[in-house]
């Protein structure tokens, strides 16, 4: 048996086999990888924004150079972020980076221009303030949402050139498909 014909079967089990289980997991993602990840996420973004880099400066302190392309302008821009290191995967699955006050505008700006000439991908949520990224949107259209199931808290933290990412699992039994009322 292969190791996807496993975990389909298990999937077809509804993992009954690990109920149980509950995992608390500590990996350390080096820089690079967050730069081909953001790569691969600037491909599906607005053809405008035509390089993004993340240097992950302290704990939750992050600067982000961004370039972007339109009407024969380009325009270098670096943003100083605050990462929102907990995510309670269970009640809102989401990754939140919050802009200082002093590029509020820039955020506005940003949010008004994508608004105006452009698209973000789904999940991707800008205002004036915050950047919001949808997890649980990412898991579902990379088919792992039964890991929204399982997942229960993330927590984020940087130190120069590593993100370390936490993460609580835990697989609970599978609520039966029917739920008779007994009285």
């Amino acid at each position: 048996m292969s190791v996807r014909q496993f975990i389909e079967r298990q999937r077809e089990l509804s993992y009954g086999g690990f109920v149980g289980t509950t995992v608390h997991a500590r990996i350390p993602i080096r820089q690079a990888v967050v730069d081909d990840l953001l790569q691969a996420f600037l491909a599906q973004c607005n053809p405008a924004v035509q390089h993004v880099q993340l240097t992950i400066v302290d704990h939750n302190r992050l600067q982000a150079v961004l370039v972007v392309h339109k009407w024969h302008l380009t325009r270098r821009f670096v943003i100083d972020l605050e990462l929102e290191p907990l995510i309670d995967v269970v009640r809102a699955p989401v990754l939140r980076l919050w802009l200082p006050r002093r590029q509020r505008l820039l955020g506005t700006l940003v949010q008004l221009f994508t608004g105006l000439g452009g698209h973000l991908p789904a999940g991707l949520y800008l205002s004036g303030e915050l950047i919001e990224i949808d997890f649980g949107l990412w898991l579902y259209e990379h088919n792992l949402v039964e890991l929204l199931r399982w997942l229960k808290v993330i927590e984020l933290y940087g130190q120069p050139g590593l993100l370390m990412v936490e993460a609580r699992l835990a697989i609970d039994p599978a609520e039966p498909a029917d739920h008779p009322n007994h009285s």
